[in-house]
């Protein structure tokens, strides 16, 4: 919910979410979604900050901030004493697949659109993600590997640093974001969109003029494209509709931002201060939820069940949005709402646990020496706790076999 928060939880679970080699390490934040023939998700988050490691969603945990259940919400924390890895626990959300495309040449996915069809970009030599190629479909079954755009369509635009934004999924069509030079001088941010099949060539949604890279910070939903950039210290979230027009101001949007819980904004401003309330707004139903930080919570960030954080001490902390129910979570060093990004209104959260190696909790890789920093998730609604070590930051990430390993996030709301 604040800067402070991203950068320290960063620092903390990067290791965790980003253990074993990993390509376009600067931009292992964004996110993305399954999707499905069957089912489409609507939404796929994506943002340039280094790991975001949390999530939100579930009915079983709703009655937590009705007032009545306070001995349940005091009560229930993870058990972290029979930690398992994510493959034990949610076996069907780790895919593993090829680690190169057909032919050759390194890719990372950026959609899940069905059992064997993969949304991906190619890599260059150092494992950087490269939007100027545009995205490609890779199917997995049949060993073929599609491109929907080519790098003709920029025109003489000058790539630029647009590296690293992986493309989206939505509804039937592919949609992706490049950043270049044109004419030599102006600096520009271009969406770009294809349909999935291949039956129409690319085309231009916008093309806006800055330098601006707040544009990395940007949602992708079945009909529209949510980006946030700075008015002074304030975010304003923009709204560009993708079957065409030009981007608009999202009413009433000054000094929120777009948080990993979409379709909920948070207060966010341009600076490094410690927030300690505000509100949570849902864009799509309007609703409204205030939250307080307990005097005891630092880095707070909430979903609609609860809020997260960290104590004085450097111990995870739960807390109702209205600052009561307080309770450090032992053997953690931080909890967050929904970085993970797998919905589910406020089920998932994800922790990190750090501890000498003599103390490990079980479940967790040897370290020679030292302390070591862990990450968990844990879905509230069913109790289920697992290992996040070495889990991709997003959709995918190379393992030291070569395969390519794939989180699957909706296979845990299934």
């Amino acid at each position: 919910m604040t800067t402070p928060l991203e950068q320290e939880l960063t620092r903390t679970l990067t290791a965790a979410v980003g253990a074993g080699p990993r390509p376009d390490e600067e931009f292992v934040g964004r996110v993305h979604r399954r999707q499905r023939q069957r089912r489409r998700r609507t939404v796929l988050v994506a943002a340039c900050t280094a790991v975001l490691v949390m999530i939100g969603g579930g009915a079983a945990v709703g009655t937590l901030m009705s007032g009545s259940g306070d001995a349940e919400f005091a009560e229930r924390i993870p058990d972290l004493d029979h930690l398992k890895s994510m493959e034990e626990v949610w076996p069907d959300a780790i895919r593993r697949i090829p680690g190169k495309l057909p032919g050759g040449g390194g890719y990372m996915v950026g959609a899940i659109l069905d059992d064997n069809r993969y949304l991906v970009a190619r890599t260059d030599e150092s494992g950087g993600v490269s939007n100027w190629l545009g995205p490609f479909v890779f199917d997995v079954a049949q060993g073929t590997v599609r491109q929907l755009a080519d790098t003709k369509l920029y025109g003489a635009m000058t790539p630029g640093i647009a590296s690293g934004f992986l493309p989206a999924v939505a509804g039937d069509q592919a949609v992706w974001l490049v950043n270049g030079v044109r004419d030599g001088q102006r600096i520009v941010w271009e969406w770009w969109a294809a349909p999935l099949d291949g039956s129409a060539p690319a085309r231009r949604l916008t093309s806006i003029e800055t330098s601006s890279i707040t544009m990395a910070q940007h949602v992708v939903t079945d009909d529209a494209i949510y980006w946030e950039d700075f008015q002074g210290r304030e975010p304003v979230l923009h709204r560009l509709p993708l079957s065409g027009g030009e981007p608009e101001v999202v009413p009433g949007s000054q000094g929120y931002g777009l948080g990993p819980r979409w379709p909920w904004l948070t207060p966010k401003t341009n600076g490094f201060e410690e927030q300690r309330g505000g509100t949570l707004w849902n864009l799509v139903t309007g609703e409204r939820l205030s939250w307080t930080a307990n005097p005891k919570t630092k880095h707070v960030s909430c979903d609609r069940v609860a809020c997260y954080g960290q104590s004085a001490g450097g111990v995870g902390v739960i807390q109702r949005l209205d600052g009561t129910g307080y309770r450090e979570v032992p053997g953690t060093t931080a909890l967050q709402a929904d970085g993970l990004r797998i919905g589910g209104n406020g089920r998932f959260v994800t922790g990190g646990m750090g501890s000498p190696s003599s103390e490990r909790p079980p479940g967790l890789r040897p370290v020679p020496d030292g302390p070591t920093t862990e990450g968990f998730l844990w879905d509230r609604e069913t109790d289920m706790v697992a290992n996040i070590s070495g889990l991709p930051g997003g959709v995918s990430r190379l393992a030291e076999n070569g395969d390519m390993i794939v989180f699957d996030r909706q296979a845990l709301l299934d």
